[in-house]
């Protein structure tokens, strides 16, 4: 839905995407919204498609579960993205340990671990797609 990307366009832009074509999505959904706010979902799938050809298949592949809004999910996928742009953020200074003293480096290790399982249990919890 077009609200809920205009909605968490903050996370959209700010997210730190590990797939390219992600990037790519995201970036052409926030163009669109910006060009109009009131766009529709098939014109951002659509602008997305002219931006990247496998687009559509990405933007559409998932279903929503029956126990589970529109506005859970994105709530939920936004929460999703943080917590990985965290760790990813993590890992990448405990992937220069020389940096680090060993105190700081263990509780880097630590902190990653934790979110790690935390993110686990919100997935487990949610199983928002099928």
């Amino acid at each position: 839905r077009p609200d809920l990307a205009l909605l968490h366009a903050d996370a959209l832009a700010q997210t730190q995407w590990h797939e390219q074509a992600h990037a790519v999505i995201a970036q052409s959904m926030l163009d669109t919204l910006a060009d109009d706010p009131a766009s529709s979902s098939a014109r951002l799938v659509t602008e997305a498609s002219r931006a990247l050809p496998s687009a559509a298949s990405v933007l559409t592949s998932g279903t929503v579960s029956e126990t589970s809004t529109p506005e859970r999910l994105a709530a939920f996928l936004v929460e999703e993205l943080a917590i990985g742009d965290a760790i990813g953020s993590l890992r990448a200074q405990i992937a220069d340990p020389s940096r680090l003293d060993p105190d700081e480096l263990e509780m880097l290790y630590e902190t990653v671990a934790a979110m790690q399982r935390d993110l686990k249990l919100r997935r487990a919890a949610h199983k928002p797609l099928s």
